[in-house]
């Protein structure tokens, strides 16, 4: 089982895009990359909402203690 312990913010970010491309069922953090600079150009109100949905959701989840691997997996923030 892999943590957080090496590239932190690296991997938070590959979580946060992971859990937008799972709002699509992807899995897949460039997929996820894509489809948040598609939510952009609809509306740059909407992707900074969903920003923040899904980092918030990250951040929920951590301090919850869910495993690194669910949260890489995007299962806890693509519902925000």
């Amino acid at each position: 089982m892999r943590t957080w312990s090496e590239k932190p913010f690296i991997q938070f970010g590959e979580a946060v895009l992971e859990g937008v491309s799972q709002v699509f069922f992807q899995k897949n953090w460039i997929t996820g990359l894509i489809f948040l600079v598609g939510i952009f150009l609809g509306s740059v109100l909407a992707g900074i909402y969903a920003v923040l949905a899904v980092i918030t959701a990250t951040i929920t989840a951590l301090l919850l203690g869910i495993s690194y691997d669910a949260i890489k997996q995007g299962l806890y923030s693509f519902a925000a």
